[in-house]
């Protein structure tokens, strides 16, 4: 049997019904695959965008100045990401609060300052105040400033208010825990540079530098202590004196043999810085006779023996100073004009170096005389701010000692 092959017609040969009915049905099929194609990319790219720009993307690109958050012990991250929006860090607060729940980074809050940019997108957002590297904040207190002035340096640093640290200083409970005698922690916040983060108390402030004048003093300053005859509370007193006295560490050690001098001679300490600690604010720069006359407790001119309490807070060396100070028997000192200071033993000696490095003193144009009365000699000079000047009229030139 001969297969023979059947020849097709060409489609336009066809009846156009059967060609309409093809050509429409791959239209809707070409439609529906179109349809159902791009619907769902479409979708995606629509979510993607919209989730990129609630998640990934900063509310203000160009805005990179530094501002910070505050978040409590007691904070959530849902109240973080509301106080972000109200603050225009986000535009909605649900994305943050819902990657950190994802995360489990909602756990890992931890109190603190952060540090935070508009320039930032919620999810770095997150990162920072997640890190747990609050911002610090560095709080210098340098040998020999006064608890009067701490507070202030501790307000600069942005931590709290300087009446919030004040009012911490006279705590009972704080007075109790430093040891003090006098009922005041002048001379037990030890100098040193600390850091802080907030939140933090001014308790928490004061306890620590406590804690650190307390670290500072080995058993071994105890016992030397108790060779001298001496408390913590009369070291640190002489140790503030000292301090206040001369900045030169190398020189401090000198100077309180003066001062050892003359307490075992029982003669006055008759130093220029605890007369204008007594003053209490009531000091504007120039000492006088009226000054050195007045009877306040710390004014060592008109009292035997030490003060009742420090009159700063002194660093390292002056402690050791004295707790150790050198063998001499010098009982006077006067500032050299140069940083330093000239010891004598005797009272000639010491109203020569008086005449010579203060009275001959060339006097500027608008400066007035500036001669040591008693001890120190050049004491003013780091007790205060202002030059170290006497009046004009003050007739007191040469030191009203008498020799021991």
């Amino acid at each position: 049997m001969k297969l023979t092959r059947k020849k097709l017609t060409k489609p336009d040969a066809w009846p156009a019904g059967i060609i309409s009915a093809i050509s429409s049905e791959s239209g809707v099929s070409r439609v529906r695959f179109l349809v159902y194609a791009i619907i769902p990319i479409l979708a995606g790219f629509i979510t993607y965008t919209t989730l990129h720009t609630l998640f990934f993307n900063p509310i203000n690109p160009d805005d990179t100045a530094p501002q910070s958050i505050e978040i409590m012990k007691e904070s959530t991250l849902k109240r973080i990401s509301i106080e972000l929006q109200q603050r225009g860090f986000i535009k909605y607060a649900w994305p943050l609060n819902y990657a950190g729940r994802v995360s489990g980074k909602d756990r890992k809050i931890v109190a603190g300052e952060y540090e935070i940019r508009r320039s930032m997108s919620p999810t770095q957002l997150l990162e920072a105040i997640t890190s747990g590297k609050p911002i610090e904040r560095k709080v210098i207190v340098k040998e020999g400033v006064s608890i009067a002035d701490i507070g202030q340096i501790v307000e600069d640093a942005g931590l709290l208010k300087k009446g919030a640290f004040d009012q911490a200083l006279v705590d009972p409970s704080l007075i109790k825990a430093s040891g003090s005698y006098n009922g005041q922690l002048e001379g037990y916040l030890f100098p040193e540079t600390y850091i802080f983060s907030r939140p933090v108390s001014a308790k928490e402030i004061v306890t620590r530098m406590l804690k650190m004048g307390l670290e500072r003093w080995p058993q071994t300053f105890s016992d030397r202590a108790e060779q001298l005859g001496m408390t913590r509370h009369q070291v640190l007193t002489l140790a503030s004196i000292i301090e206040k006295e001369t900045g030169v560490s190398e020189e401090q050690p000198r100077i309180a043999s003066v001062f050892h001098n003359r307490l075992e001679r029982g003669m006055p300490l008759q130093s220029d810085p605890t007369v204008i600690y007594g003053l209490r604010g009531n000091f504007d720069g120039n000492l006088t006779r009226a000054h050195l006359e007045m009877p306040t407790p710390y004014n060592t001119y008109t009292i035997s023996g030490l003060p009742p309490g420090p009159i700063g807070n002194p660093g390292d060396s002056a402690i050791k100073a004295a707790l150790y100070p050198e063998k001499t028997d010098y009982l006077f000192f006067v500032a050299d004009g140069a940083g330093r200071h000239v010891f004598s033993a005797t009272l000639e000696e010491h109203n020569s170096a008086v005449a010579r490095y203060q009275l001959g003193v060339k006097r500027e144009p608008d400066t007035k005389p500036s001669p040591d009365i008693g001890t120190s000699g050049g004491g003013l000079e780091n007790a205060s701010s202002k030059p170290s000047q006497y009046e004009e009229t003050d007739p007191l030139m040469i030191p009203p000692l008498t020799a021991p």
